[in-house]
């Protein structure tokens, strides 16, 4: 068939069924398809266009759409915005603790607990695929990131006491969900690989940072944490601010 009559026969109706038919659309392109009903058999042109779209449907699906290794490419930042949202959770934590802290008069410092943090998360880390290294020194940055918050409104307290109220459970509310955190920053921390080792890394976490902190409208103490948090992220050393 020359492409003069198949341009007639196939490409011209097929214009036309897609035009009047809502679009059912595909993930990555958006390719317009429309379900073809089995209950009838379809004769003539009706024919023709209903073939036609179900080989322009199926051509889109195969030679459009990216395979999953080049849709998860280096320059996807989507692992590197999760793991902000996962150690800005934490950060928020710090103001319970704080609380608790204020309350009970304890010190902000607490060594004992933190050296047992990282003595776990060294015993952790090779189950996600994280050298003990890094994540002794990704969890040592959360460490401080979370004294940032509890000191800079304790601070604040001295000056302002915060309205009274009951003092937070630490033991059976705060702890567990940093223990839930631990296992979730692991995992994020080893999706980052590829974005740790970039050239551009440092500009990447910067950028990531900027963007969470608008989106969430992160006050200034809270903000500075964030950035203690991420400050040896990258392979190079360099801290990024956001």
């Amino acid at each position: 068939m020359r492409l003069s009559a198949f341009a007639a026969f196939f490409i011209t109706p097929l214009l036309l069924v897609i035009k009047s038919q809502p679009p059912r659309v595909s993930s990555v392109f958006r390719i317009p398809c429309v379900s073809i009903p089995r209950t009838t058999r379809p004769r003539g042109l009706r024919a023709r266009v209903l073939t036609g779209l179900g080989l322009a449907c199926a051509l889109a699906s195969t030679t459009l759409s990216a395979p999953a290794w080049a849709q998860a490419s280096d320059s996807d930042d989507t692992a590197l915005m999760n793991l902000i949202a996962q150690a800005s959770e934490r950060v928020m934590l710090a103001d319970t603790v704080a609380r608790y802290k204020w309350a009970k008069k304890e010190s902000i410092t607490d060594p004992v607990r933190e050296k047992a943090l990282l003595a776990s998360v060294a015993r952790q880390a090779p189950n996600y695929g994280v050298e003990p290294q890094l994540a002794q020194t990704f969890f040592r940055d959360q460490i401080e990131a979370n004294k940032v918050v509890q000191q800079g409104l304790i601070d604040g307290w001295r000056v302002a006491p915060p309205p009274p109220g009951p003092v937070p459970d630490l033991a059976s509310s705060t702890r567990p969900q940093y223990d839930r955190l631990t296992v979730t920053l692991l995992t994020g921390l080893a999706r980052v690989e590829s974005v740790r080792r970039a050239d551009d890394c440092s500009t990447r976490l910067s950028r990531s940072l900027r963007a969470w902190k608008e989106l969430r409208t992160v006050d200034t103490l809270h903000a500075q944490a964030l950035n203690r948090a991420f400050e040896h992220l990258c392979a190079g050393g360099v801290g990024a601010v956001g």
